[in-house]
């Protein structure tokens, strides 16, 4: 193995511990006293979806959340 491929390799592993950063943090939950609203670009003709008690994941440029 020449020094390109072990390069190659770490370049590799940071990008896919990035994008398992970038998941993980835009994976939003709800406890079960909480609201969890989500807003801007939802499925259908909806301005908003809610959920109770659970948890999902939020585009970050095409949605925000807010808790209540």
């Amino acid at each position: 193995m020449g020094i390109a491929s072990i390069m190659g390799i770490i370049v590799l592993a940071v990008l896919i511990l990035g994008s398992v950063l970038v998941i993980f943090s835009r994976y939003r939950i709800a406890n079960s006293n909480q609201v969890l609203v989500i807003t801007g670009k939802v499925s259908g003709n909806k301005s908003a979806k809610t959920i109770h008690g659970g948890a999902t994941f939020v585009w970050p440029v095409f949605q925000q959340y807010f808790y209540f």
